[in-house]
């Protein structure tokens, strides 16, 4: 593997078999809804009716403001289902990685499949429920609050590295899935544990400072951070703060597709 391949290979790999993404992608969104009565009107079912719990939640029960970046204050169930609405994508593809190759058996005798793409296919797949969700969002904000500050335009930025944070590991999940069978039961506990990891629930001034830089291990901590900045208190990411952030990201992708690349000559053995 050249260095050009190992340094943009995470791209490389979408965009050379992007026709057969495409495919693969149309099929994880139509498997969410194909089964059901109500169809893709459950991506907007769903995602409403949690809204409606938060709100009466943490407005009827909790009763609770929170004070986001600049001093603004936040209104509890959006804060919450904006951090949601990051969480969400996350841990579906956490959850779904270590099966992704297992799911899939025959693509594994299949030499010229490129196995790479799986990862992918399950990003797209769950990126389409969080746009419906971004959308709904933004409705609420407006309904409630107003018109959103101009920075809710850089909505997708903080879901740039996630998705880099995402197809490493990934790749990394799908491959060791392959030879631990124990690892996808194993991750329903970390996603639980990463859900109450990052300030998706409660506001990140609230953990103690002693604690705090600890919740920035987890991926999804920024990009919950950021979106609320963006969107509720007008204020851009900082630089500094996104470069670290995203060039993580491009790490964890590289090395995660580097692992899979090693190890696929040993799927067809185990499988």
């Amino acid at each position: 593997m050249s260095f050009v391949e190992f340094l943009f290979g995470p791209v490389l790999v979408a965009w050379r078999n992007r026709l057969l993404l495409a495919r693969l992608g149309g099929r994880e969104i139509a498997a969410k809804t194909r089964t059901t009565l109500l169809g893709g009107l459950w991506l907007i079912i769903a995602p409403l009716f949690m809204l409606s719990v938060y709100s009466f939640v943490f407005t009827q029960i909790f009763q609770a403001r929170w004070q986001i970046t600049g001093g603004a204050a936040g209104d509890p169930p959006l804060m919450i289902f904006a951090g949601m609405a990051v969480l969400g994508v996350f841990a579906e593809c956490l959850a779904r990685a270590p099966g992704l190759v297992l799911e899939n058996p025959t693509y594994v005798k299949k030499v010229v499949f490129p196995l790479e793409i799986l990862p992918w296919s399950a990003l797209i797949g769950a990126s389409v429920a969080v746009g419906v969700s971004l959308v709904l969002l933004l409705i609420a904000q407006t309904v409630l609050h107003g018109p959103p500050p101009l920075t809710a335009l850089l909505l997708p930025l903080p879901f740039l590295p996630l998705a880099l944070f995402i197809l490493g590991f990934g790749w990394l999940l799908a491959s060791l899935g392959v030879f631990l069978r124990d690892l996808k039961q194993a991750m329903s506990i970390v996603v639980s544990a990463l859900t109450f990891a990052a300030p998706v629930f409660y506001p990140l001034q609230a953990v103690p400072a002693a604690f705090r830089d600890w919740l920035y291990l987890n991926p999804v901590t920024l990009a919950v951070e950021e979106l609320r900045q963006a969107l509720f208190s007008g204020t851009v990411p900082d630089p500094a703060a996104y470069g670290e952030y995203l060039g993580a990201g491009w790490v964890t992708a590289m090395i995660g597709l580097w692992w899979f690349r090693r190890t696929r000559k040993g799927f067809a053995d185990v499988l």
